[in-house]
């Protein structure tokens, strides 16, 4: 994660997995499916016990309910359920690291302007 794949780029390669990024990727998604499988057992396990929050749903407990409710056409199941998630998941840590990187920029170009000011006065 979070490094360049040649396979992307020259897909005759990625048979080969030249840089090992599926063997990574593969060592990686049953420690994500457990994580979420116990995240998932313990909301379940909370709901049979009756000790939800107080009528308010979060966005797992929505994905539960609806995994419940069933549709005949496209039924939810807990692996698509433990995808949705895992999308969550990567792409607010994408979006944090593009704000924090931002942040940082902005307060770089203050601290320049605020250099700048204070040179002049």
């Amino acid at each position: 994660m979070g490094k360049p794949n040649l396979s992307d780029f020259f897909p005759g390669l990625a048979r080969f997995d030249l840089q090992g990024v599926v063997k990574d990727m593969n060592a990686l998604v049953p420690r994500f499916d457990g994580i979420f499988e116990k995240m998932i057992g313990e909301r379940v396990k909370k709901d049979v016990e009756g000790k939800e929050n107080n009528g308010s749903k979060d966005f797992l407990q929505f994905l539960l309910n609806l995994k419940e409710e069933g549709d005949s056409k496209t039924p939810l199941t807990s692996t698509h359920v433990k995808a949705i998630l895992m999308v969550c998941y990567f792409c607010s840590t994408i979006c944090f690291s593009f704000f924090t990187f931002f942040c940082t920029q902005y307060m770089t170009s203050l601290t320049m302007i605020q250099i700048k000011i204070y040179e002049h006065c």
